[in-house]
């Protein structure tokens, strides 16, 4: 999988989209998201979404990326470094996810002061 999650050192999730998303990545990166979630089941994260290298997705990994952001151990999401193709991708996403703690921010330090 080209995309990346993870816990970091400060306890939120760290989120890294690398290139275009297909369906099947989407599905890859809903399952390594879980299996940290699982990992933590009494525990709620904040996520940094780091887009700077993102590309485009189709609907159906959009709908993948959206599901996964309802998941309840998932509370406030800042994409980073989100230009204008990827800002799209999120934008569709977070209207499939019905979330409203989502942010947009130039850099890491804005978006963990938000968080």
């Amino acid at each position: 999988m080209k995309h990346t999650v993870e816990i970091g050192h400060d306890n939120h999730i760290h989120a890294r989209f690398i290139g275009d998303s297909s369906e099947t990545e989407a599905k890859e990166f809903r399952a390594a998201t879980l299996a940290l979630l699982d990992q933590h089941p009494n525990k709620t994260f904040d996520v940094l979404v780091d887009m700077t290298e993102a590309g485009t997705s189709p609907p159906a990994a959009l709908k993948i990326y959206a599901g996964l952001m309802q998941n309840p151990h998932l509370n406030k999401i800042a994409f980073i470094n989100a230009a204008a193709i990827p800002r799209a991708f999120a934008n569709m996403a977070i209207n499939f996810a019905h979330k409203s703690e989502v942010q947009f921010f130039e850099t890491v330090a804005e978006a963990e002061k938000w968080l």
